[in-house]
């Protein structure tokens, strides 16, 4: 058998506030380099310069990038601006531009309208061109300013030339008053694109009346879109379409410009047809009215009359008043509905009628609102990037603490998002915003990063060079970070091959846990050099005082231990003494194997479960008899002798007591609540076990070795009543074992077992039972010896710690009163004759919401010695 496994192999406690709960990592931090070694190791980083490295590389990425105007920099501004566009509040648009939709309920017309009403009979898609010149008629007539109608008529009318004729008319009849749409449209030919301009038919062309273009420019829709894209979002103004596309077209540009001078853009046709005197705009985008609708259809501020109102006599007579609506006004007409013309246009501010756009960018130009690039040429943009970020990278290297910096970086991103929209709603101007955001974003991050890790090293460079300090090795094990425990791991492994007292030569390691080490040693003064167990104890108070008291409460308990009488089944003590400012227990070492408990397909039969409590029970009675409890009964502390087969109960630590040292340096005495979890008793969670929490602990064992089920989920099937464990149905045991066994592990202590020799005593007449017949087939025990060496809780280690009370106090006699147990017979007949056990009922101190937490993370709270 392996000797590796022979001693248990974790230590588990719950313990009062370690030195990591106490103080939060900076403070330790701050202790451990600052105080303690920041003055001593010259602690040497690059870390520091790559981060300014680093920011350097993105302030002059940012800043080339801005400057070459890239798809993904503008792409970037302009989700700013539609940021902008949709949180500044509805701006109102001006009175006199009034829009006429060719919306729904115009088209519906047609469909609704009784045939006595031949105007609105003629509403039928798409429109004659007769319909359109009555309206311009009566809308003039009325007084309105001008009328541009942002419809393409290219080719004669379908219905005749009659049609054509009777538009021709009135339009003759105002001359310079109705504003024409044309548009550049794209052409393929061998030479290549070929942009044309697609005018009015030649009976209209010729006419005095303005020609405006309804080409926009279109902005990158995504990351890399080029800005040539039909389906991007329109910030600019027409008049920059020809510009934008000359520069695209090169070879075409004289042409294009030629066409600008003669055809302007629809805003601009209008304005001139109205006699609208207008300042040059002094930037070139559009400035959008109105509150956002996202993707909603419609219009979003512009006042908007139906088109047939115009043609129906009793609203053009009622709230139009004959026309005085519209007087010195000018009139927009087009389609604001989602027909098959699809003249709906993505914009800052939603999908949006083409009219509707129109609209927006005659009154940009009517009020002189257009929004201005602050930095006009993109090398100066790209200079101001780079210098803005480098100079908020020198306000965040004046301190040298990470999150300080990026604290810093956070600050002047919302500074700057603030700046930016104070400017673009106050003054209409518009500066790089996005690509400074980012990258200030990113060099925050970096200096972030950077600095923890910074941070990290050192103080790994520091706990490296102090890892011998106990308070530094206990802040280690519970920083929860592997690279901080591996340094102290890397001291545990140096105790390996060292020679204590010149005596116990230290083999290997055996468990690690939050207060002590165990290894497994040989001693080198007796022959044949046998092997022992070292355990090394860590108090985590270091103060003088503390560690005096500490010595001195531990000698007292290993006397005790020492003088313990001798048993064959319990392991003992060697030798107790102090090196170094550390605290050692040689104890006996155990060859063989943790005991075994079975999953629920392979549980323990009866007789073997029998036969461990006996053995157990003996060794309970004997060291409560002198005044010491184990408070940790478990499989891996019950090891299968590999010379004999006995159980023997191993790993007696003695109590723990932490020291809390107040400004005067007295120390208290507080018993730290030990044990494992799923086996714990509840008073012994409360820190104040008693004998009987080792009866209780055992039981658990039994039950878990009777049922397969492990005690952690055994402890959370209580009844809700009465707090007692629910177990019977999943064991296949005499009913008087189940009742034993209830009886062990009752939740109050006052209604269990009070000594081992009780247990003992009830229990004889099963141990007498199997011994008259060990070959009964009901009860084998032929597999009660082997040793699962793949069973998990064989490698889990622990601490076993002695009572907390003075050990020269009597322990409680075996016979309890009446008042302090229950019977062990507590079953009552039923009317059928059958039997059914009663539980009695727990105290309110003990009641069933009482339960001992089995979350480890939520430990329950020490209690005074």
């Amino acid at each position: 058998m392996s000797t590796e496994n022979s001693q248990s192999q974790t230590e588990t406690f719950v313990a009062p506030p370690s030195l990591t709960e106490r103080l939060s990592f900076q403070t330790v931090w701050q202790r451990l380099v600052t105080r303690h070694i920041a003055h001593q190791l010259p602690i040497r980083s690059n870390l520091a310069k790559a981060g300014h490295i680093l920011i350097g590389m993105i302030a002059l990425t940012a800043g080339i990038a801005t400057a070459q105007s890239l798809v993904s920099v503008r792409f970037m501004e302009r989700q700013v601006q539609t940021m902008f566009f949709n949180l500044r509040p509805a701006v109102k648009p001006p009175e006199n531009l009034v829009i006429l939709a060719v919306e729904r309920s115009t088209l519906e017309q047609a469909r609704i309208t009784p045939q006595s009403n031949p105007d609105l009979q003629s509403l039928v898609w798409p429109f004659k061109r007769a319909t359109y010149a009555k309206v311009i008629d009566r809308l003039l007539q009325a007084g309105a300013r001008a009328v541009a109608v942002d419809v393409i008529w290219a080719d004669p009318s379908f219905h005749g030339t009659e049609d054509d004729a009777k538009l021709q008319q009135v339009l003759k009849r105002y001359p310079g008053r109705v504003v024409m749409a044309t548009t550049y449209d794209n052409s393929q030919t061998r030479q290549g694109d070929i942009t044309q301009l697609t005018l009015p038919t030649s009976s209209l062309r010729n006419l005095p009346q303005p020609i405006g273009t309804i080409n926009f420019w279109t902005e990158p829709d995504n990351f890399w879109k080029e800005p040539e894209g039909s389906e991007g979002r329109i910030h600019r103004l027409g008049s920059e379409f020809v510009r934008l596309k000359a520069q695209v077209l090169p070879d075409q540009a004289t042409y294009l410009n030629q066409l600008s001078q003669e055809y302007p853009s629809f805003a601009e046709a209008t304005l001139k047809a109205a006699k609208v005197e207008y300042s040059p705009p002094k930037g070139d985008m559009i400035f959008y009215y109105g509150p956002s609708v996202g993707d909603d259809y419609g219009s979003i501020g512009f006042t908007t009359i139906p088109f047939w109102h115009i043609l129906d006599a009793a609203n053009w007579t009622g709230y139009l008043e004959n026309g005085q609506f519209f007087k010195g006004k000018i009139v927009v007409i087009g389609t604001a509905e989602n027909n098959n013309l699809k003249d709906f246009l993505p914009t800052p501010m939603g999908k949006m009628p083409g009219v509707e756009v129109h609209a927006n960018a005659i009154a940009t130009l009517m009020q002189n609102r257009s929004l201005v690039t602050g930095i006009p040429a993109p090398l100066f943009q790209g200079l101001f990037v780079a210098a803005l970020i480098l100079a908020v990278a020198y306000l965040q290297s004046r301190t040298s603490r990470p999150i300080h910096r990026f604290g810093w970086g956070m600050g002047i991103m919302v500074a700057l998002g603030i700046v930016s929209y104070g400017l673009f709603t106050r003054m209409q101007l518009v500066l790089p915003t996005a690509v400074p955001l980012v990258a200030i974003a990113l060099g925050s991050t970096s200096y972030l990063l950077l600095g923890v890790t910074h941070e990290k090293l050192q103080l790994i460079r520091a706990a490296r060079l102090h890892r011998t300090s106990e308070d530094v090795r206990e802040f280690l094990e519970a920083s929860g970070q592997v690279e901080l425990e591996a340094i102290s791991e890397s001291y545990t492994r140096e105790m390996i091959g060292q020679t204590l007292r010149g005596r116990y030569k230290i083999l290997n390691t055996l468990g690690t846990g939050g207060f002590s080490v165990t290894y497994i040693a040989e001693d080198l003064d007796l022959p044949g050099h046998p092997r022992c167990v070292v355990k090394q104890l860590r108090p985590s108070n270091s103060k003088p005082a503390a560690l005096k008291w500490a010595q001195e409460k531990f000698r007292k308990e290993a006397e005790t231990l020492y003088h313990l009488p001798p048993h064959d089944r319990i392991p003992r003590l060697l030798a107790y003494f102090e090196e170094k400012g550390e605290f050692y227990l040689i104890q006996d070492y155990v060859e063989g194997e943790p005991l075994r408990i079975r999953s629920f397909i392979d549980r323990l039969c009866e007789r073997r479960v029998i036969e461990i409590l006996e053995e157990i029970l003996q060794i309970l009675q004997f060291i409560h008899r002198h005044g010491i409890i184990h408070r940790d009964i478990k499989p891996p502390n019950i090891i299968q002798r590999q010379s004999d087969g006995h159980l023997v109960l191993i790993d007696f630590g003695v109590v723990k007591n932490i020291q809390q040292m107040g400004d005067r340096e007295e120390a208290t005495s507080m018993t730290m609540a030990v044990g494992t979890r799923g086996y714990i008793s509840p008073e012994q969670s409360n820190g104040q076990p008693r004998p009987n929490s080792d009866i209780y602990s055992l039981g658990m064992m039994a039950i878990q070795a009777v049922t397969g089920i492990p005690s952690e989920d055994l402890v959370q099937q209580r009844d809700p009543h009465t707090g007692e464990l629910i177990w019977h149905k999943h064991a296949f045991v005499s009913q008087t074992l189940i009742q034993i066994l209830d009886r062990m592990v009752r939740f109050n202590f006052t209604e269990r077992y009070q000594s081992a020799a009780e247990v003992l005593a009830d229990l004889q007449p099963l141990i007498e039972l199997h011994r008259s017949d060990p070959a009964d087939p009901d009860f084998p025990a032929a597999e009660s010896r082997e040793v699962d060496e793949e069973d998990d809780s064989a490698s889990e280690p622990t601490q076993l710690w002695q009572d907390a009370s003075d050990l020269d106090v009597a322990l409680p006699e075996t016979d309890p009163s009446p008042e302090d147990s229950e019977p062990l017979d507590s079953t009552q007949k039923t009317e059928d004759g059958s039997t059914e056990t009663t539980q009695p009922w727990i105290s309110e101190e003990h009641s069933a919401t009482d339960l001992p937490p089995t979350d480890p993370a939520d430990p329950p709270s020490a209690a005074q010695d």
